[in-house]
């Protein structure tokens, strides 16, 4: 799934978006920064209830931080998870291609049309 721990990742992400511990613990609704430091640690998991919260703060994807804090927690939950509702986030190059169909007719639903599933060639109508 991944290359780095969660908590690796989280101190980079963090450092890249140039916040501090003490603002991000304000943020989260902690009154100390260690609680921040023992995620970035990996001495403590970030709880399911704050990573909406953490995602914003870091503008982060949030659908790839609860994917990676599930992970963690529940590597089997996360697979039943997805499997029954499927991937909690999209690609950067799904996003894009969903931001593209909606442009193009803002007012209207997209109809998909299938011609081949193996080679994904699809018209989207709008």
């Amino acid at each position: 799934m991944k290359d780095k721990t969660t908590s690796q990742w989280l101190a980079d992400q963090q450092a890249l978006a140039g916040v501090s511990d003490e603002a991000l613990a304000s943020v989260l609704g902690y009154e100390s920064p260690k609680v921040i430091q023992m995620f970035k640690s990996g001495d403590m998991k970030v709880p399911i209830s704050k990573v909406p919260v953490l995602a914003d703060a870091l503008d982060l994807n949030p659908g790839l931080l609860m994917r990676r804090v599930l992970n963690d927690l529940s590597p089997e939950m996360l697979h039943a998870v997805e499997h029954c509702l499927g991937a909690l986030c999209l690609s950067e190059g799904e996003q894009k291609l969903i931001a593209a169909i909606r442009k193009a007719n803002p007012s209207k639903e997209p109809v998909p049309i299938m011609f081949d599933r193996d080679a994904i060639i699809t018209l989207v109508v709008a």
